[in-house]
């Protein structure tokens, strides 16, 4: 029970630290993604605590990483150029590792331990997919496609199909890396 209460106050400095980080950031970010941060830290802390799947500190870190890349991402685009490419081939990674170890506290052989934690984590990158299509839909944003300054330098289904592809790349990368190098499977 201590380790929930740390991973609560971690939760709350971190969201204290990126509401004043956010504040000089205001221009890049959008109301909509802030939240969507706030759902997904708050959603995970909520999730682990009515699964019973205790998370590790490093699966929290992970899901920090990817909510703020999802925060953060048009300032992050608009200075580092393909950044998004990199933010979903890792962001592959660092889901998988998370549903794998939620999916491992079942009661699957271990055959149906990798596909399981494969296909939620492709599902959670389809749906992701579906949000920023969503989002240029609704709000006008610019998620599909890749922009630089303005400029349209990926259109949005050649950034979506190469996303999924980055993205499940990712998981099939972690999933390789625990079966071949994991004595705990």
């Amino acid at each position: 029970m201590k380790q929930k209460g740390y991973y609560t106050l971690i939760t709350i400095c971190l969201l204290f630290l990126v509401g004043i980080f956010s504040y000089f950031l205001m221009d890049h970010i959008s109301v909509h993604a802030l939240g969507l941060f706030l759902f997904i830290i708050i959603g995970f802390y909520f999730f682990d605590g009515m699964t019973h799947a205790h998370f590790e500190k490093e699966h929290y870190v992970y899901v920090i990483i990817i909510a703020l890349s999802i925060l953060f991402f048009y300032y992050i685009q608009s200075q580092i150029l393909y950044i998004d490419k990199l933010l979903h081939f890792a962001g592959g990674v660092m889901l998988c590792a998370v549903m794998f170890h939620y999916v491992k506290k079942s009661n699957f052989s271990r055959r149906e331990i990798y596909f399981y934690a494969f296909i939620i984590s492709l599902v959670v990158i389809v749906g992701y997919e579906a949000y920023e299509y969503f989002s240029d839909l609704f709000f006008n944003t610019h998620m599909q496609g890749v922009y630089f300054e303005e400029v349209l330098l990926i259109d949005a289904f050649t950034d979506t199909v190469q996303d999924v592809i980055l993205g499940t790349s990712g998981a099939f990368l972690y999933l390789g890396f625990i079966f071949l190098f994991s004595d705990k499977n």
